[in-house]
């Protein structure tokens, strides 16, 4: 059976945000952070790693408490990109990862599961991307062989230029879950979720 990872990427400023860490916010009784972690952890995913960056001792010290190790981002300054290639050097020896975001609480285990089902059924594929009434959401799969071209990306980007470059290797999986398409980024909308 291949080997499949999750990672978790909390190393953002939230600077649209305003002065708060969006990821500590609380919702149902826990941080947004650790509804998108639990969503994961619950997921047939065999191992988790989590990237931190800014206040990294408190959302490190978050994920532990949920059984997930970090590691830390020192230039999560610089873009997603940074973290993504942290978080894909750190689990160089699986198969295959899913990506998932700090800010998408409501991604649940079965969204997971359905891509990593995607991923055992399409073995001619290597990105595989959650669809919700014909929309691309997130999180995204990806196979090994794509781990390098996104560990040598800079800036604010992620797996969707890989997507746009090699269009025969994406496959999309149709999934019952709206929460694929609902990240957090400004006040009005945390204040929708709260």
């Amino acid at each position: 059976m291949p080997s499949i990872g999750g990672l978790i990427l909390a190393a953002g400023f939230s600077q649209r945000a305003g002065r708060i860490n969006k990821l500590l916010v609380e919702y149902k009784g826990e941080s947004m952070l650790s509804h998108a972690a639990n969503g994961l952890a619950k997921s047939r995913v065999e191992n988790i790693v989590a990237v931190t960056g800014h206040e990294h001792e408190t959302t490190s010290a978050l994920l532990l408490d949920i059984g997930i190790e970090s590691v830390y981002n020192p230039a999560y300054a610089s873009g997603l990109a940074s973290s993504l290639s942290v978080g894909l050097q750190a689990m160089a020896g699986c198969d295959a990862v899913v990506v998932c975001l700090g800010d998408m609480p409501h991604v649940t285990c079965s969204v997971i599961n359905d891509l990593i089902d995607g991923y055992n059924t399409f073995t001619d594929r290597a990105l595989f991307v959650p669809v919700y009434q014909a929309q691309r959401g997130n999180p995204v799969m990806i196979a090994q062989r794509f781990f390098e071209p996104l560990i040598m990306q800079t800036g604010d980007r992620g797996a969707r230029r890989l997507m746009s470059l090699y269009p025969d290797k994406v496959c999309e999986i149709e999934v019952d879950c709206a929460g694929v398409l609902k990240d957090y980024d400004t006040q009005a909308e945390l204040n929708q979720l709260l």
